[in-house]
């Protein structure tokens, strides 16, 4: 009885289908691989793919939200009802298969690519997809199209609009430092060493520092050039982002904020320093900037 039950009612659910459902969390940086992968997926397959907005964010460590809404990015949002999958997989896995039937669960292998063969010749009326994502390929394939959905559409505080002008009009250089309950975190020598080769290729390089921890930066970098600490924007993600990605040369942390900022930057004779593999925590990923 229990069982026709769960399966009358997973039917009803179940008769929207979604071909593709991810579930969106973390910061800004696993934000954009997630909806990148979502897009990649969809113009490659012709499909659908929709986004778990509800259930990634709630318990966040970080305090982190969703953040996509501040883009040209048309999110796909999947029901309430698909959205529970995620959560009632773990608490509840006995009743999965009569809530959500005919579907499959992937969470992702950092660094692996999808099989995707379960997309090109699906055998489920849902896939159900959990990771990060953060292959390059699946930018570089449609990066004309995901670059532009990729451009932050929500207005900027006046003083990042004064700082836009000067980072704009300068040779300059964002450095980026991840501190904040992050490991590894990069040891000083690092941006000592970036700095020196920044030096010897940039004519007078005027330094933007962004951070998480950006008193600990005023405190410890000590170089003899120009630098400017941003620390008006907290915890304004996006606004720090939108800066970072109109500076025209980077050294970067092991972040995903960092590498998205330099990627999209559209300076074509960029500069793009970044740490060596070790220090990232998914180590085949981080090539391509």
């Amino acid at each position: 009885m229990t069982s026709l039950l769960f399966g009358k009612i997973g039917k009803k659910f179940n008769q929207y289908k979604n071909l593709v459902i991810l579930r969106l969390f973390g910061g800004l940086g696993n934000q954009l691989f997630i909806y990148s992968f979502a897009r990649y997926l969809e113009i490659k397959y012709n499909i659908k793919a929709t986004l778990d907005i509800f259930t990634g964010f709630p318990k966040d460590n970080f305090e982190r939200k969703i953040e996509l809404n501040n883009f040209n990015v048309v999110l796909n949002k999947t029901s309430f009802y698909n959205s529970l999958f995620f959560p009632a997989r773990n608490k509840v896995p006995s009743l999965i298969k009569y809530l959500y039937p005919n579907s499959i669960y992937i969470n992702e292998i950092p660094g692996n690519e999808l099989d995707e063969g379960i997309i090109n010749k699906p055998a489920y009326n849902k896939i159900f997809l959990e990771g990060y994502w953060q292959l390059p390929k699946y930018f570089e394939e449609y990066k004309d199209i995901i670059k532009n959905e990729l451009k932050i559409i929500s207005k900027h505080k006046p003083k990042n609009e004064k700082l836009f002008g000067e980072i704009k009009l300068s040779e300059s250089v964002a450095l980026h430092f991840r501190r904040i309950k992050y490991q590894p975190a990069l040891p000083l020598s690092y941006y000592y060493d970036s700095i020196k080769i920044i030096e010897e290729k940039v004519s007078s390089p005027a330094y933007y520092c962004f951070s998480d921890d950006i008193e600990w930066c005023r405190e410890n970098i000590k170089i003899d050039k120009p630098i400017v600490f941003i620390d008006n924007n907290k915890k304004d993600q996006v606004e720090d982002f939108w800066l970072m990605t109109n500076c025209k040369h980077f050294i970067i942390s092991n972040s995903t904020f960092a590498w998205w900022a330099a990627k999209l930057s559209s300076y074509s004779e960029k500069i793009v320093l970044f740490p060596e593999i070790n220090y990232w925590p998914n180590k085949d990923i981080f090539f391509g900037l």
